[in-house]
């Protein structure tokens, strides 16, 4: 089963914000990375990645993909885990979002490696 590396969700965020967004870049990468890891297929393309760089708004596309994944994956390993990307995308309308999102994908993340 694959494993992956537990990170601190307010780093991430605060790395992110320092960074002016270079960390964020690299921690969607890993996001990639994991999520193709967890289900076993590649779910997130490098080439969705690219087009996230490029194109604003597109890593939304990333967040959902992540969002289903957890729907599927929380169950199977007993880690309640309620769908969030209705709620990051409508506290992204108020600038919030990125924030709420890197922490919870992160928090869930974290729950996911002490399981397996």
């Amino acid at each position: 089963m694959y494993k992956g590396v537990t990170r601190e969700p307010v780093l991430v965020i605060l790395l992110s914000l320092i960074t002016c967004g270079i960390y964020y870049l690299y921690w969607l990468w890993q996001v990639k990375n994991d999520i193709n890891g967890i289900l076993g297929r590649e779910e997130i393309s490098v080439g969705l990645y690219i087009a996230a760089i490029f194109v604003p708004f597109v890593y939304l596309l990333i967040w959902y993909k992540t969002d289903a994944a957890f729907i599927q994956v929380c169950p199977e390993k007993g880690i309640p885990y309620a769908g969030s990307f209705i709620l990051w995308l409508i506290l992204t309308l108020i600038g919030i979002g990125t924030i709420v999102a890197i922490y919870q994908i992160q928090s869930t993340f974290n729950k996911l490696w002490i399981v397996n």
